[in-house]
């Protein structure tokens, strides 16, 4: 059950306004309030032995008597009223009066000058609209605080169906419907305030109507004047909007409204007031939906904390059968419902929103469902390209090709869909070449004593400048080939070595820093001009320390990477190279547009990916690891790989 925490002074109480539509006995909003302080919920008649009525007369003695009490009605009673003759209540303070089933009370209900009332799972009947006349509401507030009025059905009042007026203050009315079973020019709800001149209101007709439902009623759902009135997830059908008049702030907030003809205005414009609409939802509607406010008035904050329901449950939520607005209680100690309602799904979210891989491997998405507690949160997968990658029904996704893809997730309640644009890019074809394969300096041995090795060991040299490992490397073609040496470094110095290939020194410093442990293994990476055929790669130490301990050698083949293109103008140039920190890169201003820059490293993983958006565009790497990287600038059509290398 979802739960509206109020927190005020340091009280804590419970508002529910679940799923299943039903409260915890409890009232909610203003009326847990005296004026603007908190002092807890009404307790009507409290803990008295309940009054089971039976007849109008029983009822009028109870509720009429001094004192709490606590009635519950366990049939129809009374026999109506018309203009301001028949039968009527003249509810006294402290009472706690409750409907069996829905029983329907036909009088006019009158409240006057009281406290602490608690009326709930009732209809309560006027006669009808028969005339313009002030005649009797079906249910009056007048000069009274502290009422709460739940799960009731107020219908057909002569004057109106609910009116709150003269001073009147802390009324909260909650999962009610309003309504007339008929047409007539008079047929209105709710009135707050009864005139512009109501001094005694100032300040006052402080109102919570929350979860209720307003249909088939010609005006005043409500219409407001002087108090801060907080209209929560209520919905609205066949009725007119609500009204803000003089000096009140009306708080639409997650209402749903259906087919109304202005669901929202000020009634006296050129008079302070406000009404402001806070996520709500207006279908098929026509004029004003935004809010509107004169004297410098802003959407007041109530002092209650509270949590809403998605808007768009609202409507079924409200006007459920057995669970909504109206008398759905089956006795009076009734608080909760046995049928739970579906809560409706109304957002999903994908994460990560993007991603990167390689292809062959995988990567897991997690789609959110909100609102949480929604009925059904089940999703589907999709790809946008199966030949790019796929993804099973639990989103783990498979890169099978490069390229990029929307990875789709749609919900099974609504259909609606997020996705995450994974990239999936090419692993560079590489061949190994074990160090302890080749050939060391004399001393040097072939150990296998720290853990991690790929291989049958690791070649550890001695400990002397000069002290080299050779590896013969055969290619198919000649051409510059990207180089990575696996390494570990123990101690806390870096074992420089020279690259000598064929003879001719290509490297002059290659770094081999500590790795923080003999076990922990690191890559060195760096680029060699290699002949086609066999080609001597000797490693030779620059240090008195020797070599790290060498592990393996990959060499690889990224030309897949960097398709011919077909454009010859499509070019960039990029420096510093190498670089240290800042790298410029320059694109002709002709293809600026639609281009994109991706930085791989040498076994093609993508590193990072820019649009790019004018001719000169600078990426930051110094947070990159010392080596060799691929910066490639495409356009759809044109791709061109350039290598740098990071120092």
């Amino acid at each position: 059950m979802k739960s509206i925490k109020v927190l005020l002074m340091g009280f804590v109480l419970s508002f529910s306004v679940s799923m299943i539509a039903q409260d915890d006995c409890s009232s909610v909003g203003w009326a847990n309030y005296d004026g603007q302080t908190y002092v807890g919920a009404p307790t009507g008649g409290g803990n008295t032995a309940p009054i089971e009525v039976t007849t109008f007369a029983d009822l009028k003695t109870a509720a009429e008597s001094i004192g709490p009490r606590v009635i519950y009605i366990l049939n129809d009673v009374g026999a109506g009223y018309v203009g301001t003759t028949g039968d009527v209540l003249y509810i006294k303070s402290d009472k706690t009066i409750i409907g069996y089933g829905g029983v329907t009370v036909r009088c006019s209900w009158q409240i006057n000058g009281v406290s602490n009332i608690i009326i709930r799972n009732l209809t309560i009947s006027g006669p009808g609209n028969t005339n313009d006349s002030q005649n009797w509401d079906a249910f009056n507030i007048t000069g009274s605080k502290r009422i709460w009025v739940d799960h009731c059905k107020i219908m057909d009042g002569e004057d109106g169906n609910f009116d709150v007026v003269r001073g009147s203050d802390n009324v909260s009315v909650t999962w009610c419907i309003f309504t007339y079973s008929a047409d007539g020019t008079h047929n209105f709800s709710n009135l707050i305030g009864s005139s512009d001149t109501e001094p005694e209101s100032w300040e006052k007709l402080n109102i919570t109507f929350a979860n209720c439902w307003w249909k088939d009623v010609n005006s005043r759902t409500p219409r407001a004047r002087y108090g801060k009135i907080h209209v929560l997830n209520c919905y609205y059908s066949n009725s007119s909007g609500a009204r803000a008049g003089f000096k009140s702030n009306v708080r639409e907030e997650g209402s749903y409204f259906e087919g109304i003809n202005t669901p929202v205005d000020l009634i006296t414009p050129g008079a302070e007031a406000g009404i402001f609409t806070i996520g709500c939802r207006f279908v098929s509607c026509t004029g004003n939906t935004n809010s509107v406010s004169v004297g410098g008035y802003t959407a007041f904050i109530p002092p209650y904390a509270y949590t809403i329901n998605p808007v768009d449950d609202v409507k079924s939520v409200v006007t459920n059968s057995e669970c909504g607005a109206g008398p759905t209680m089956d006795s009076p100690t009734q608080c909760g419902c046995a049928t739970s309602l579906p809560v409706s799904v109304t957002g999903v979210s994908v994460s990560p929103p993007t991603g990167s891989i390689r292809e062959g491997d995988t990567i897991q998405l997690i789609a959110t469902v909100t609102p949480s507690n929604a009925t059904n949160i089940a999703v589907t997968w999709s790809s946008g390209n199966t030949a790019i990658a796929t993804v099973s029904s639990t989103g783990l996704v498979t890169g099978i090709a490069p390229g990029v893809v929307d990875i789709i997730a749609t919900t099974m309640d609504g259909g609606l869909t997020a996705s995450s644009a994974i990239t999936v890019t090419i692993i560079c074809p590489s061949v190994q070449y074990q160090a302890e394969a080749g050939t060391m300096s004399p001393g040097g041995t072939i150990d296998s004593n720290h853990v991690g090795y790929t291989g049958t060991g690791f070649v550890n040299t001695t400990n002397a400048i000069g002290a080299w490992c050779e590896i013969t490397v055969n290619v198919p073609s000649a051409g510059l080939y990207d180089c990575s040496f696996r390494y570990g470094n123990g101690a806390a110095i870096d074992r420089t070595q020279s690259v000598v290939v064929n003879g001719v020194t290509q490297v002059n410093n290659l770094s081999f820093p500590y790795t923080g442990a003999w076990t922990t293994w690191d890559k060195s990476n760096f680029s060699l001009n290699l002949n086609a055929g066999n080609n001597t790669v000797r490693f030779v130490s620059l240090t008195s320390s020797g070599a790290a301990n060498l592990d393996r050698l990959d060499v690889f083949d990224c030309t897949s990477l960097g398709a011919e293109s077909v454009n010859q103008a499509f070019k960039f140039d990029l420096y510093p190279n190498p670089i240290t920190n800042l790298l410029t890169i320059e694109i002709a201003q002709e293809f600026v547009e639609e281009s994109i820059i991706q930085l791989y490293d040498i076994t093609g993983k993508l590193i990072l990916k820019n649009k790019v958006e004018g001719s000169i565009h600078t990426l930051s790497l110094k947070n990159l690891k010392a080596g060799v990287y691929l910066v490639r600038v495409t356009n759809g059509n044109n791709n061109v790989v350039k290598r740098i290398i990071k120092q």
